[in-house]
């Protein structure tokens, strides 16, 4: 794995965390970790979806992400992510996990610091999903929120189940907004709210338009984790 590492980081024990992509020769380690989260975290279904997105993993893939933190050759921690089709450039983490005698020492925040490092120049958001309810010990939500992640919505009957999803965002400070973007786009007299019908003033349509704000710089990518952290980082290789 020596040429996909993308950064050694300190976890919070001073040990050293490689994080890298994922490939082939880590498929039974990767699945036995994930099969770890069953059934408390995830259900056969996930397994089932976890085990396919493996299989079909491609290293050259631009729209799907498998990053893997590693100590002393053992894989403690993985996370999955994925564009998502549509008009922008948004990325879902759709799985995230740590192996429970490691957890507390900050490995899931450095699997997603470096996820965005990884996204700096490619998402204008990253999001994830919360179930509305789950027991107390799995749920996920101040995680993200810890992380600089914020309420974005909540989707009644999301998940199989019918249980709402509530999903987490953040948004790039590096990307580069405006790409694509038509003329017409702009207030003008005779704009409404879709919905109501409602006029809708010039100054009501700019606060719409930083509705979802850009995150601080420092709550992005590395410095989410501290640079002090950082033992080596192939940068050449995250953008």
């Amino acid at each position: 794995m020596e040429n996909d590492i993308y950064a050694e980081v300190k976890d919070r024990k001073g040990e050293i965390v490689c994080v890298g992509n994922y490939h082939a020769s880590f498929k039974k380690s990767t699945l036995k970790l994930f099969k770890e989260a069953y059934p408390d975290s995830f259900d056969e279904y996930d397994l089932e979806f976890i085990r396919e997105f493996l299989e079909e993993w491609k290293e050259d893939s631009l729209d799907q992400g498998c990053l893997l933190a590693i100590i002393e050759g053992e894989v403690v921690g993985a996370c999955l992510f994925e564009k998502v089709a549509g008009p922008q450039d948004q990325w879902e983490t759709s799985y995230i996990f740590t192996r429970k005698s490691f957890r507390g020492r900050g490995i899931g925040r450095i699997l997603i610091g470096v996820q965005e490092e990884y996204l700096k120049n490619k998402a204008r958001i990253s999001f994830a999903i919360n179930p509305g309810i789950l027991p107390e010990e799995v749920i996920s939500y101040p995680f993200w929120r810890t992380i600089g992640y914020e309420l974005w919505a909540v989707l009644p009957g999301y998940f199989r189940d019918d249980l709402s999803g509530i999903f987490l965002v953040k948004r790039n400070p590096y990307y580069r907004i405006g790409r694509g973007i038509p003329k017409d786009s702009g207030w003008c007299l005779e704009m409404v709210d879709s919905m109501t019908g409602r006029m809708i003033s010039k100054r009501e349509y700019q606060k719409i338009l930083r509705s979802l704000e850009l995150v601080p710089k420092e709550k992005w990518g590395f410095d989410l984790i501290g640079k002090e952290n950082i033992v080596v980082c192939n940068s050449q290789k995250i953008n």
